[in-house]
């Protein structure tokens, strides 16, 4: 489920939260029993959780995220894992290597 958060005026929104339900058991009982448990941006529009590497999931996320800000939660007894994010400014993607074109905001 992804989840965004928005600023105090409720005009724009300035963080995402996606979590995720586990509700195999076999992943319970991977989440349960390993330690290498990796969530992360591969992309600032991809979010890649990977369990043990027996099990690899990518989301594509509605809007891009700034990973270097991300927090990683896991619950292991209730069986999810979640990831929040800041979303990316528009001047820190202009300058990914991934971004054909320059970024610029009009300022009218």
């Amino acid at each position: 489920m992804i989840t965004p958060t928005f600023d105090h005026e409720k005009k724009t929104v300035n963080h995402l939260r996606v979590h995720y339900r586990i509700c195999s058991l076999e992943l319970a009982r991977l989440l349960r029993t390993l330690n290498v448990i990796d969530l992360y941006p591969s992309t600032p529009s991809t979010l890649v959780l990977n369990i043990g590497n027996m099990f690899q999931k990518d989301t594509m996320l509605p809007l891009p995220l700034d990973g270097t800000n991300g927090k990683v939660r896991i619950a292991r007894d209730r069986q999810w894992i979640e990831y929040e994010a800041p979303i990316a400014q528009l001047d820190m993607l202009s300058i990914l290597p991934s971004f054909l074109f320059e970024l610029h905001h009009d300022t009218w």
